[in-house]
């Protein structure tokens, strides 16, 4: 259900979408950056950091899916497949400069 006021929907829709992208970031950063401290510090009980952010990233993409609604589910989804598309082109295109 859509709400009376169009501008008022693009804005959530915008909202739950930035907060759906950012979302993965956070969850698979946190992750890295804590193991990254608990190897660098040597003590095991900086892995919950890790798990505590990854939690908190399935709590930014329920919220942003409730703001956003199926259609920032749908627009994530496409953004981050051509981010990956972009990314093995530039690689691609890197390796053919090198060679």
């Amino acid at each position: 259900m859509h709400p009376p006021d169009p501008h008022k929907h693009r804005l959530l829709f915008r909202i739950g979408w930035l907060i759906v992208v950012t979302s993965f970031p956070v969850g698979y950063g946190g992750i890295a950056l804590f193991t990254i401290l608990a190897a660098a510090l040597e003590n095991r009980t900086w892995l919950w950091g890790g798990v505590v952010c990854y939690a908190f990233s399935w709590l930014m993409l329920g919220v942003g899916f409730c703001l956003g609604g199926r259609p920032a589910y749908h627009y994530a989804r496409r953004f981050w497949r051509l981010r990956k598309r972009w990314w093995r082109l530039f690689l691609r295109r890197r390796k053919r400069a090198r060679a």
